[in-house]
């Protein structure tokens, strides 16, 4: 059995792979759930284990953009890259 790092990294690279695929289809509603899942339970749920250190810069731009142009009064996501 994988340990939790490893784990996290194949979740990681599932949801990168659903959201890019749905870019490619002009909808964000996948993203939208991505987003509220990194906002409201960011220590509560394995598929964001570890996100910052499995969170692609090209989903981390996905996601910044759909927040900026989102009109809500949640709190911002930080994604701090290395």
């Amino acid at each position: 059995m994988a340990n939790a790092w490893t784990e996290a990294e194949k979740i990681a690279e599932i949801w990168r792979a659903a959201l890019l695929d749905e870019n490619l289809k002009g909808k964000d509603d996948l993203l939208a759930r991505y987003i509220r899942l990194l906002q409201f339970k960011f220590y509560n749920v394995a598929d964001i284990y570890s996100i910052e250190d499995f969170l692609s810069e090209d989903i981390a731009k996905l996601v910044w953009a759909h927040i900026l142009k989102a009109k809500t009064t949640l709190p911002p996501f930080y994604y701090c890259g290395s």
